[in-house]
């Protein structure tokens, strides 16, 4: 996230510089009208009253292209944030943490900070301290002139700022309540058949619509605040410019002042007021982008650096030595030490919440332990970059997994479809006969988590997609959801395929069929490893046992 901010500062440092131009091009004006109504308009000299309009409107010209261009900076700084940040923010979302927590608000909170860039809201405050500069031409005018301008801009600051303090809790939990009732409907919405089957619809729409209106409310809260706030600021401003011109008047009648300069200084009263009506304007949106910049700065932030080693191709060799996995820490996998050669294949197998499915998810480094070593042919698997290591790992979680689009696209990872190789991966898990007869074959578009197929067809497709690119490290936990006989029978031949291609492969099962064809069985019971070795060795304990 800084590094990114640091590259977008230009645009902030340019934005700086044609906000002075701008304001100095703004000067123009008052000069023009004191010159006409202190030199020009008595001496009935047109040759100088039509020079100096050429010159305001040569200054004019210059003043509307220049805000035109710094308008068009903003969009493109805009979009050059949100360009750099996507990556970042989408590897954010699609990654959790150890406490398994999203940042699901990533792309809306960016195009939340987009938006408010792009719309100038980030110009109003860089034209605030020119307000300095306009009160000291008063002040070098009349004392009384400053503190007149001074004061009404105190009220309105107090003002604007309780206003922020009040707002911005109420857009907050407007925002929150917003969120969660989007991924509430969003949820809801995949599972509409059941909830239309169980007579559900009018529990679920009336439980969003009750929540539904406390975020209203709340919002509705802070938006009758900020009309009434932006009214007084106007109000108050109007007032305060008013009694800058009475006094610039008193002024002129004890001859302090000439007519020109008490038009010049009703102009640059007009003119210190702008940045804060402006401001008080775009309030509702400058606070939503700031809440939406803290959180992307809270949670967007480069991972620690650590040495990451140019490492071989991995042969597939998996160990672990003494690991030791904690939630909220309390331990719940203890002294976990075992070790595979390339090839072989290990059936985890154990009861219910023994932490099979946590050392499933360690092989792979998707979960860090709390202390011990996990390696991979050698080396920790800490020291792999992890997208790196992904090339040559496969994984199939115990929850179906598909994404919006073409079967071939799902077996391939989404990545660009290499033909023959999902091709392969679909023979050695025995779907390709089940995906030739679907729709369009393997040009067959799913639904999210394949809801238009059958379980087992959406599983056979999942497994391909584990030992798709034949990786040399494959985790699969509980590989016989969904299938019948025919299916484990087929599942026994996808596991000779991958002993074949030296792939070393780790399921969680409980199934004899898969456990009996493994090379190895590791029993889990209470966090520790109870029995582990050769499976006709380990299934030999068991049934004497």
């Amino acid at each position: 996230m800084n590094i990114v901010l640091k590259k977008w500062f230009k645009y902030f440092l340019v934005m700086s510089a044609l906000g002075i131009v701008l304001n100095i091009l703004y000067l123009s004006v008052p000069l023009y009208l004191m010159t006409v109504y202190n030199k020009v308009l008595f001496s009935f000299s047109r040759e100088s009253l039509f020079t100096l309009t050429a010159g305001l409107l040569f200054a004019l010209f210059f003043y509307f292209a220049i805000d035109f261009a710094r308008k068009l900076l903003m969009v493109g700084a805009g979009e050059n944030l949100e360009r750099e940040m996507t990556p970042a923010v989408l590897d954010k979302m699609l990654s959790s943490g150890s406490d398994g927590f999203a940042y699901m608000s990533g792309l809306s909170d960016l195009q939340v900070l987009k938006n408010a860039i792009s719309g100038g809201k980030v110009v109003n405050y860089l034209d605030i301290p020119w307000i300095a500069v306009f009160l000291a031409i008063l002040y070098y005018i009349n004392h009384m002139l400053c503190f007149i301008a001074f004061s009404g801009l105190a009220v309105c600051a107090i003002i604007y700022m309780i206003f922020r303090s009040y707002a911005s809790k109420r857009y907050a939990v407007h925002e929150n309540l917003q969120n969660g009732l989007d991924d509430f409907i969003k949820s809801s919405a995949k599972k509409r058949e059941i909830i239309h089957g169980m007579g559900l619809t009018d529990n679920i729409c009336g439980n969003y619509i009750q929540v539904s209106k406390e975020s209203i409310r709340k919002n509705s809260q802070a938006e009758k605040v900020k009309s009434a706030i932006s009214a007084c600021i106007n109000f108050i401003s109007i007032i305060t410019c008013s009694g800058i011109f009475c006094y610039g008047a008193v002024l002129f009648f004890e001859s302090k002042v000439t007519e020109g300069t008490l038009i010049g200084i009703f102009v640059i009263a007009m003119r210190i007021f702008y940045p804060l009506e402006k401001v008080a304007e775009s309030s509702a949106e400058s606070i939503k982008a700031l809440a939406a910049f803290k959180r992307l700065k809270n949670y967007i932030v480069p991972e620690p650096e650590t040495e990451k080693f140019e490492l071989p191709q991995p042969a597939g060799a998996l160990s672990f030595e003494n690991v030791i996995y904690s939630l909220n820490g309390k331990p719940v996998l203890r002294n976990i030490t075992f070790s595979l050669e390339p090839g072989e294949s290990l059936v985890i197998i154990g009861p219910s919440a023994s932490g099979k499915t946590l050392l499933s998810r360690l092989a792979l480094g998707i979960i860090e332990p709390a202390s011990g070593k996990i390696r991979i042919d050698g080396a920790e698997i800490s020291h792999w970059d992890k997208k790196e290591l992904g090339k040559y790992t496969g994984y199939l979680p115990s929850r179906k997994l598909l994404f919006e689009g073409r079967v071939d696209e799902n077996i391939s990872g989404m990545d660009i479809p290499d033909s023959d190789k999902v091709v392969n991966a679909a023979k050695k898990a025995c779907a390709h006969d089940m995906i030739l007869k679907l729709p369009e074959g393997y040009n067959t578009n799913l639904s999210e988590d394949g809801y238009n197929i059958s379980s087992s067809q959406s599983q056979l497709i999942s497994i391909a997609r584990a030992i798709y690119d034949e990786p040399k490290l494959v985790v699969m936990d509980c590989p016989h959801n969904d299938l019948d006989d025919r299916g484990l029978k087929n599942f026994i031949l996808t596991m000779q395929a991958l002993k074949q291609q030296k792939t070393t492969l780790v399921a969680v099962s409980d199934r004899p069929a898969i456990a009996v064809n493994a090379d190895k069985i590791l029993v889990l019971q209470d966090g520790q490893i109870s029995i582990f070795g050769p499976a006709k060795e380990v299934l030999s304990k068991l049934t004497n046992s």
